[in-house]
């Protein structure tokens, strides 16, 4: 689930002002659009609607894969040993078994695979494209290892017109190796 934390500013018809700083379910732009526009009671004692005029991101939210890189470095940093133990003072030999399974939990969210996020996206994105723009772009994620003849697009693209063009049903098909190409050309793509 991605969080974004945002500081929600209002206005009422009198024009004055308040705001409110919250947490929110939903990625940046999203949030944004859930609270532009929107009443809200800011009464204490009675009724005071304002309405939302603006939306600053105070925060940005973070995929479970992107906080489990993050702390997998600063284990690796901060605490892992060259001998692959860790290093924890002496006094605290409850450290060894939590860093351990920290390390666990954050293998465990990087094998999980792209977020469903990320697959809704890429979904959509591909929707809006014509058959031939698919094509291209499909062929685009190989684009090296067609130039070298390491691989063969043509089995792909049969299986994308046998998923009836249904990503996530397409990417699901694919071996790891392959899904792992797809997910890395769309993660660089700064239009997602």
């Amino acid at each position: 689930m991605i969080e974004t934390i945002v500081k929600v500013f209002l206005r009422d018809k009198a024009g004055n002002l308040d705001s409110f700083t919250t947490t929110i379910n939903l990625p940046e732009q999203e949030s944004h659009a859930y609270y532009l526009g929107r009443s809200w009671n800011m009464g204490v004692e009675g009724d005071r609607m304002m309405e939302c005029y603006k939306v600053e991101t105070v925060e940005a939210g973070h995929t479970i894969s992107e906080c489990a890189r993050k702390v997998s470095e600063r284990l690796s940093s901060h605490f892992a040993s060259t001998s692959g133990g860790w290093n924890v003072p002496k006094d605290m030999p409850f450290m060894q078994e939590f860093l351990s399974e920290i390390r666990t939990l954050c293998d465990l969210c990087l094998r999980a695979g792209p977020a469903p996020e990320l697959l809704a996206k890429i979904s959509n994105h591909l929707q809006t494209l014509g058959q031939l723009d698919q094509h291209n772009e499909l062929s685009m994620i190989f684009w090296d290892e067609q130039k070298r003849h390491k691989i063969d697009m043509q089995p792909w693209i049969d299986e994308w017109h046998a998923c009836e063009c249904d990503f996530a049903a397409w990417y699901a098909g694919l071996p790891p190796d392959i899904q792992g190409k797809v997910i890395d050309y769309y993660r660089k793509q700064k239009s997602l």
